[in-house]
């Protein structure tokens, strides 16, 4: 074991207000970054037409970009999928027409927009639609309606705050106090937020796809499950070494609480990481963004459990026994 984790007695309360202005100047610009830069809607959340086209060479996605918006009369997203010879291609062209008409003609567009890319100029559009025929040309492809995009997009934004309100109500019961809660669901909030926000941070940087789509809402809902168990288990602690130590300031007994789970929490956190780290270089495309927001938002739960939760909790408690203390005076 790492020798910082040796009988910790490391003083996370003293700084609690340094940290929480830390916390807070963090998630502004955040916040920015998603107001000013955006996020990568996947399909999921905008509708439209998705086709992940595979070349028999690399290609430079701008050049397609400006040959297929000469087909479609439009410029459609096009990023790179994994190799460089391997692209996804997202437009809206028809997309409230699903029939087979429309299919054909989207398909015949991407096939014009894109044959002159290809090494082998001979590539039929049989062979370019479907893998059985050739491993190039289109790989996978999905239609969302805008309808069913809206609600889906509905739909994520009720499944996370509903998690949080059902995190909230469930620590104000197991710990009978309010202040648990509260300093609870800031972390929590602060960890989808830190998720969301370096997805758009890191948008267009990174060599795998950064959509957020309903696989980025599970792993959201993922971050918010895990980042509750490791506070639960040190509020656990701290409800303990207050039976045990009855004369202790709170302060104390939150500090002894954090650096007696302190082992436990990297421990955790290091064999998650190294395992979603194992899934980014070594999974598929799709798995490696889910992997990635993963990562992201469990290793800032480990973060905020340590120097948000945990000191709001003491000040708001602290407040409230000064509160109290100062009523039995005043009797």
């Amino acid at each position: 074991m790492a020798n910082f984790l040796v009988d910790p007695k490391y003083k996370f309360i003293e700084s609690a207000k340094k940290q929480l202005i830390i916390f807070a100047a963090i998630a502004v610009i955040l916040v920015g970054f998603i107001a000013v830069k955006g996020l990568d809607y996947g399909i999921d959340f905008t509708g439209g037409r998705t086709y992940v086209v595979r070349f028999d060479q690399d290609v430079n996605v701008n050049e397609i970009r400006t040959s297929l918006e000469k087909e479609f009369g439009s410029s459609p997203e096009v990023k790179t999928f994994g190799p460089n010879y391997q692209v996804k291609i997202t437009t809206d062209y028809k997309v409230k027409e699903d029939n087979e008409d429309v299919k054909k003609e989207v398909i015949g567009k991407l096939f014009n927009g894109t044959k002159e890319f290809y090494a082998d100029k001979n590539i039929s559009i049989e062979q370019y639609q479907s893998t059985l025929k050739s491993p190039l040309g289109i790989i996978s492809s999905e239609v969302v309606g805008p309808t069913i995009a809206d609600d889906t997009k509905t739909s994520a934004i009720i499944a996370i705050i509903f998690s949080l309100i059902a995190m909230f109500i469930y620590i104000a019961i197991r710990f009978s106090k309010w202040q648990y809660s509260l300093g609870a669901i800031a972390a929590l909030t602060f960890d989808a937020l830190f998720t969301i926000g370096m997805f758009s941070v890191l948008g267009g940087l990174l060599n795998f796809s950064m959509d957020v789509d309903m696989n980025f809402v599970a792993a959201v809902l993922t971050v918010i499950g895990f980042s509750i168990n490791d506070t639960v288990v040190i509020f656990d602690r701290i409800r303990e070494n207050v039976k045990l130590y009855p004369n202790r300031e709170f302060g104390e007994i939150m500090n002894l609480s954090l650096n007696q789970t302190l082992s436990r929490t990297v421990n955790t956190i290091g064999t998650v990481f190294l395992s979603l780290l194992i899934i980014i270089i070594f999974g598929g495309d799709v798995l490696r963004g889910f992997a990635f927001a993963l990562m992201i938002g469990t290793t800032s739960g480990v973060f905020t459990t340590l120097f948000i939760s945990n000191p709001i909790t003491y000040l708001l408690i602290k407040k409230q026994n000064n509160k109290n203390a100062l009523k039995i005076k005043t009797k």
